[in-house]
């Protein structure tokens, strides 16, 4: 009896050694080998963006790319991208002095017939604009990266934020409360004074 639950306990222990191992393999076996091509040009594309390294950043874009911003822009292609980003960076000021993102995946990436892939995900991003105000954005996303000439590219992007929750529209609330809370603070003081004048009249 004790002999066979001996075998058995080293049964189980040998099992639960190889388990492991057996699932990473099992699961390499099932992955297709366009996502780690596809999160390497995630990783450098983020780079790209955050360094604000536009040479970089073009080249990991399809030259017919279509990208939809977080403010309802929708540009294409390269000249439209550069367009864009120069009227948001640059200037004198600029309306955006420096932003970074954090995209994430939600899971991994939809392929079709080994050259198109849809991803999609959540970001957050900081923007700190020239005139002081700098706050984080939530924001959802969906790209879809074609491979051409055996290189995976972005073709197309959208972005956007939700549209009752979203930090500018809780900055633009909040000016509206402070002037809406003046304007009633005048009234009262201004009513005040009519009051006093006309009992000092009286």
């Amino acid at each position: 009896m004790r002999k066979l639950l001996c075998v058995v306990l080293a049964g189980s222990l040998a099992g639960l050694t190889l388990t492991p191992a057996t699932a990473r393999q099992a699961k390499d076996a099932l992955e297709d080998p366009a996502h780690a091509d596809l999160r390497k040009l995630r990783d450098d594309m983020i780079d790209a963006i955050n360094k604000d390294d536009r040479a970089r950043l073009m080249s990991l874009l399809h030259k017919n790319i279509v990208v939809t911003f977080m403010d309802g822009d929708t540009v294409r292609g390269h000249d439209g991208v550069q367009k864009y980003l120069d009227a948001k960076l640059k200037g004198t000021p600029p309306i955006v002095q420096t932003y970074s993102v954090h995209p994430k995946v939600d899971e991994l990436s939809i392929i079709y017939g080994g050259d198109t892939a849809i991803s999609f995900g959540s970001s957050d991003d900081h923007f700190k604009l020239s005139r002081g105000l700098e706050f984080d954005v939530h924001n959802r996303w969906t790209a879809t990266l074609v491979k051409e000439d055996g290189k995976w590219l972005l073709a197309a992007f959208h972005a956007s934020v939700g549209l009752f929750n979203n930090p500018l529209l809780d900055a633009t609330k909040r000016f509206a409360y402070s002037i809406a809370g003046g304007g009633a603070l005048i009234g009262v003081l201004v009513g005040w004074l009519i009051g006093r004048r006309r009992r000092t009249t009286a």
